[in-house]
């Protein structure tokens, strides 16, 4: 075995991998980590999607993805938009950058999923699963595709890969001389016939002026497969089977290699095939089916667009920004199971309980109210199937018929691996949906269910909650404080971070009893509020007024220094009011404990871990997640360094413009341990996060915008910054309720102008908050005083208008300028 292999399972049998086993519930231990694939080419980006203004690059730049000689043709309305999140790889593959400095990139429509771009070639498939979100036993191996002939390469010359952004859709390029080599990847909208099948459209192109020799187009399977026909590879893993061929049945089966041949091809044309992958449970092979492949990505397209359209909309000067938060949508859409379930689809599958948070804050501000709510769902339904709460749950299961309601009321104390953490996320998610969409009903009808997961925490007798074992950060945490990484906090700490979500779950709690009628458990939550509380005051605030992690239960020590992920969180999760002394104080501690450059913060790596395995260079590993407090964090309690936040995503993002599950510092690569072309290990750590992708989403989102709605009491709060190079920005469809708002910031020569207009029916009452390095004056579109609210923090003005109505289908314009 190779010896970095080794090293791999050996770090894996001290860390074990969330989401690894098949069970029911499948509880593994989960070192949650990150994916920056930095790009190997510093070529100014291109946007494929002329913006209507002019572009400013805020965000740091990548390669750029090609478009002569032409992407395949035919599929125009699938490859329309593509990003400008671009790997590029180039020279002997040897020397090409490895999996931790690559973006992961997937496509699927909730039956069939698959990641590409993460090894050489670029378009191999990697990770498949299929016909359901769930792995079951292992994934299926990769399966690669390469051209070869007379006087072609092994290998490329260079590659370059690319998500479309008009669809759920990969493309690849890999040069070969004067050859090109496309790969177009999807799976067709669900209920086509095809359904359970990706798709691989593969084009050959001849650049140059004469005819080339026989060419073949060569597909690897990394696994072992058999030969169910001359034309086809059958990989079974022994629950389920996907074959693979070429549509019209070309090709011929060798080993592990299926070849079609290409007799020759013209100078400047172009040979095409299909390829289709098609799953199916058991062992069996399934036929390869005859598909119109164009007439599918029209299809996709069109179901793409049609969903699309409903959400908001970003015109923003930065191509890689807006690129970014549209590619956000399709990766957390791709990573939906049919059955509504949200899954890490990278290492894991399943839908686990408290990831789902990102994808919740990133869907509500997004607008996608039917994913939330199909979520939450999912989640009560799959929780009363099993008889309680649990971490995780298969991604694929059917409620029809419904389980029986469970009697919440009587299950005891929750405990072990929902302890807590996970249950203050599920009043989180249930709080968010309130808030954005003003409906009850969904809360009320499971409302034992939302009682039992906040009243049912048990603290110890001084207010303080456990860890659970499967904290993301907590890896990352070990490495910072010298820990173990596999040390057993979950039997022997406390948890601050366990206390901060459940006093931010109890300020939704009390939104979401009085909404639905159940005052009489106020004064329960009231009073484990007041304990939770002082056991976080007593015991988690430092005499710096930083906020420490973690208390050892047996000697009530509290561990001396901070945790980002940890004291962010004071206010990410809304524990604490953001403009108050206390969380001003525990900012400016942590920007001066563990702060690295302005709006980013690193924990450094403990003596105990210097020359991690693998990772001798690393001073630190942060999560994926990390980024996202952070730029909310420093938004919500307004201090300047939050525009360096929003601008240092650019350099935490993988060049596909996804994020991993560990990072490391200080380059910011993905921390990748073991790339497993089997299928049957999993990497480690993943490269495709819906969890941490959403709560960055979101972070970024807010800092842009600051949309802040209370559905029911038809109120708004918009607290938008307009970063000091960007002349303007506008988002249009943000929803709340029924109502649909558009916003516009722009800058003038005296200051700037906010307007907001909705088209709700009835008056919506709007708040602007403005944040400056100068205080600030605001004015009425015509010209009208507005008198303001203003506090000041960290040399930073902020000024808050009184709520003005704003009429049915009205609009609020408001003019800041600098005060005199």
């Amino acid at each position: 075995m190779h010896p970095r292999l080794l090293l791999s399972f050996l770090l894996l049998s001290l860390t074990p991998a969330c989401g690894s086993a098949s069970s029911a519930d499948a509880d593994a231990d989960a070192a949650e980590l990150p994916d920056v694939a930095a790009d190997t080419d510093a070529d100014t980006a291109a946007d494929s999607d002329a913006a209507a203004q002019p572009e400013i690059a805020l965000w740091s730049t990548g390669p750029a993805f090609p478009v002569d000689p032409p992407v395949p043709a035919g599929f125009a309305d699938l490859t329309a938009r593509l990003s400008t999140w671009v790997t590029h790889v180039e020279g002997p593959v040897p020397l090409r950058p490895e999996t931790g400095l690559r973006g992961g990139y997937g496509t699927g429509n909730g039956r069939v999923f698959a990641l590409f771009g993460l090894t050489d070639p670029l378009n191999t498939m990697h990770g498949m699963t299929g016909p359901t979100y769930e792995r079951g036993k292992r994934f299926f191996s990769d399966y690669a595709i390469r051209l070869a002939g007379a006087g072609v390469s092994e290998d490329s010359d260079a590659e370059w890969a690319t998500q479309s952004l008009a669809g759920p859709a990969l493309l690849t390029r890999a040069r070969y001389g004067a050859l090109w080599l496309d790969v177009l990847a999807f799976a067709p909208a669900l209920g086509a016939a095809s359904d359970h099948c990706l798709l691989r459209v593969i084009e050959v192109r001849n650049t140059s002026g004469e005819a080339s020799g026989p060419l073949s187009v060569r597909v690897e399977a990394a696994g072992a497969t058999t030969s169910p026909s001359a034309e086809t590879m059958l990989e079974s893993t022994g629950e389920r089977a996907l074959t693979t061929g070429f549509s019209g049945g070309q090709g011929t089966v060798t080993g592990r290699t299926l070849t079609a041949e290409i007799p020759s091809i013209t100078a400047g044309g172009v040979e095409r095939l299909t390829l289709l992958h098609c799953a199916a449970e058991g062992g069996d092979a399934v036929p390869i089916p005859q598909v119109d492949p164009e007439s599918l990505a029209q299809g996709v397209a069109a179901e793409f667009a049609a969903w699309s359209g409903g959400l908001a909309q970003f015109d923003v000067p930065d191509p890689r920004v807006r690129d970014f938060l549209d590619g956000m949508k399709l990766s957390l859409r791709v990573q939906t199971s049919r059955e509504g379930a949200n899954c890490p689809m990278s290492q894991y599958t399943r839908i686990w309980a408290r990831d789902t948070i990102g994808a919740v804050l990133a869907w509500l501000r997004y607008g996608a109210h039917d994913e939330v709510r199909r979520m939450m769902t999912y989640l009560y339904l799959a929780a009363s199937a099993g008889g309680d709460l649990r971490n995780s749950y298969d991604a694929d299961m059917s409620f029809d018929p419904p389980p029986a309601a469970l009697d919440w009321d009587a299950l005891g104390p929750l405990s072990a691996k929902v302890a807590a953490e996970t249950p203050s996320y599920m009043v989180w998610t249930a709080g968010e949906w309130l808030r954005f969409t003003g409906d009850a009903t969904p809360i009320a009808d499971r409302w034992p269910f939302y009682r039992r997961c906040l009243l049912r925490q048990v603290p110890s007798a001084d207010g303080l909650l456990p860890f659970t074992g499967d904290e993301t950060f907590r890896t990352a945490m070990n490495v910072a404080f010298g820990y173990p990484l596999e040390y057993p906090h979950h039997d022997v700490s406390w948890s601050a971070n366990s206390s901060l979500l459940w006093l931010g779950a109890h300020q939704h709690f009390q939104a979401m009893a009085r909404a639905t009628g159940h005052d009489a458990d106020l004064d329960a939550a009231a009073a484990l509020e007041t304990q939770i509380r002082k056991g976080f005051l007593d015991h988690y605030v430092l005499d710096d007024d930083c906020i420490a992690a973690l208390v050892v239960r047996e000697t009530g020590e509290t561990y001396p220094a901070p945790f980002e992920d940890v004291s962010l969180k004071l206010t990410w999760a809304g524990a604490f009011d953001p403009d108050s002394a206390f969380a001003r104080d525990a900012m400016n501690c942590l920007i001066a404990k563990v702060g690295t450059t302005p709006g980013r913060f690193q924990s450094p790596m403990h003596d105990n871990h210097l020359d991690f395995p693998l990772v001798p260079d690393a001073t630190g590993v942060y999560t994926g997640m990390m980024p996202g407090y952070a730029l909310a964090a420093l938004t919500d309690v307004g201090h300047p360094d939050a525009e360096s936040s929003f601008t240092a995503l650019s350099e935490v993002l993988g060049s596909s413009g996804n994020l991993q599950e560990y990072q490391l510092a200080p380059d910011d690569s993905g921390l990748s341990l073991l790339y497993d072309p089997s299928g049957a290990l999993g990497d480690y750590t993943a490269k495709f996060r819906p969890w941490e992708g959403g709560i960055v989403a979101a972070a970024a989102m807010d800092y842009l915008v600051g949309f802040d709605p209370d559905a029911g009491a038809r109120t708004l709060t918009l607290r938008p910054h307009l970063p000091s190079h960007w002349p303007e920005l506008a988002v249009t469809g943000l929803r709340a309720g029924a109502a649909r708002f558009d916003v516009r910031v722009s800058r003038t020569a005296a200051g700037w102008t906010v307007t907001a207009s909705h088209d709700a029916a009835e008056a919506w009452d709007i708040r602007v908050r403005w944040d400056s390095a100068a205080a600030v004056a605001m004015a009425s579109g015509e010209g009208q005083a507005v008198a303001v609210t203003r506090t000041e923090a960290f040399g930073q003005h902020s000024a808050t208008s009184p709520a003005i109505s704003v009429p049915a289908g009205g609009t609020l314009t408001l003019h800041i300028e600098a005060a005199e």
